[in-house]
């Protein structure tokens, strides 16, 4: 993956948020596998009335 900073991008909401981490001797990378999961429900805000089990999105993986 490559990335390019953008240091005077101040729209910090709609800016993608990276961290990383570097590879030494002392401290080899272990592997890993990245998932990205949605939002865990479907509706932004509950009314009052709604249960929230109507609104859990079982497919966000």
């Amino acid at each position: 993956m490559e990335g390019e900073t953008q240091l005077d991008n101040k729209d910090f909401k709609n800016t993608l948020k990276l961290t990383w981490l570097a590879e030494t001797s002392q401290a080899p990378l272990t592997p890993v596998t990245c998932i990205h999961y949605d939002n865990i429900m479907t509706k932004a805000k509950l009314d009052e009335g709604d249960t929230f089990e109507n609104f859990v999105n079982y497919a966000s993986k």
